[in-house]
């Protein structure tokens, strides 16, 4: 399992990550064709994708476990 310290590391990397990505898209959207309403909606879903990624990962670690829980069971 990963300790408190690992876990901080992991998040302030993504945190840090995201935040400069962040950055380069909004400056790549503000010079495009795309409307606004459009930009908006991009920046959105790319900012949606990190928590959805986690509680993706964390329902197949979770359907997995209990799957594996389940096979040696038997």
């Amino acid at each position: 399992t990963l300790d408190m310290a690992t876990l901080i590391i992991l998040f302030l990397a993504i945190f840090a990550h995201k935040g400069a990505a962040a950055i380069a898209i909004s400056f790549r959207l503000a010079y495009s064709h795309f409307s606004k309403k459009y930009q908006y909606f991009l920046l959105i879903f790319f900012a949606l994708m990190t928590p959805l990624g986690i509680l993706l990962g964390h329902f197949i670690i979770q359907f997995f476990s209990n799957h594996q829980k389940l096979v040696a069971s038997f």
